[in-house]
């Protein structure tokens, strides 16, 4: 009898053994290319946000305090919390007739200008340094009661009260101001804050505010103390400056780091 050769053939256990490890292998090596990709990606959405949150920052504290009062700018850095105050300008023109001699004046004729009264609105006249602004008993800034229009441009703006200014701006500039601002660095927070109030030294910002980042360290990547806030007041040469120091340090991988530097002009002649 002949036989019919077997039609059926399989793999022997050698041969799945191998296709097994074989398997293993491609899959680690697959496993690790796929985990090594999300740790690049999750590392590279890290910094992109930590450096957006910074440049964020800095454009948005920069850009107010291109609007700070000459004379307002006062900073405090203290060991746990760095913070800089000031008051930001509503509006500003030029005035008519004299507010420094006697007798006091009870309201100021202001040219060229468009403005709408908002309650607890001041009005500044030659502030050049922080007794002017802070200082009890100043009369460098007016309380505003009210501001009636008038022709060819002009509007009267009445004060609270008669009131004797110090001195005379040589450009006869004034500044519309309504409130104090401050922005306050902690070991992790930037924070905004503004309130209807000061005092003549300058005062812990009240509870609340608005953070503006996070990450924000009051040490370098060396580990050495900065000040987030540095003023040079303004001199017959050049106007005031104030440099920004921020560093953000992530809070997940620590040794990442991203520092901002820049200078901010501020307005020098009131």
């Amino acid at each position: 009898m002949q036989r019919r050769p077997n039609s059926q053939q399989g793999f022997t256990l050698v041969e799945l053994v191998a296709v097994i490890v074989l398997l293993g292998v491609i899959g680690a090596a697959t496993t690790q290319f796929i985990r090594s990709s999300v740790g690049i990606y999750q590392d590279t959405a890290r910094r992109d946000g930590l450096t957006q949150m910074g440049r964020f920052a800095v454009e948005r504290v920069s850009r107010e305090l291109r609007r700070a009062l000459p004379g307002s700018v006062r900073v405090n850095n203290q060991a746990a919390m760095h913070c800089i105050e000031f008051m930001p300008i509503q509006a500003a023109s030029n005035y008519l007739g004299k507010v420094s001699e006697t007798p006091a004046v009870s309201s100021v004729t202001a040219v060229d200008f468009n403005y709408v009264f908002t309650a607890g609105d001041k009005l500044a006249i030659y502030t050049i340094e922080n007794n002017d602004v802070y200082a009890a008993g100043s009369q460098a800034i007016a309380d505003i009661s009210s501001v009636t229009v008038g022709s060819g441009g002009q509007q009267t703006i009445s004060l609270n009260s008669a009131n004797q200014f110090p001195q005379e701006s040589p450009s006869t500039r004034f500044y519309i101001v309504n409130e104090y601002v401050s922005f306050c660095a902690t070991n992790g927070q930037l924070i905004r804050y503004e309130y209807a109030s000061s005092a003549a030294s300058q005062p812990s910002p009240p509870v609340g505010g608005v953070i503006l980042a996070e990450a924000i360290r009051l040490q370098n990547q060396s580990g050495n103390a900065v000040n987030v806030f540095e003023f040079l007041p303004g001199t017959l040469q050049r106007a005031g400056i104030i440099r920004l120091n921020f560093n953000f340090r992530d809070d997940v991988v620590t040794d990442e780091w991203v520092q901002f530097s820049q200078d901010v002009s501020i307005r020098n002649t009131p």
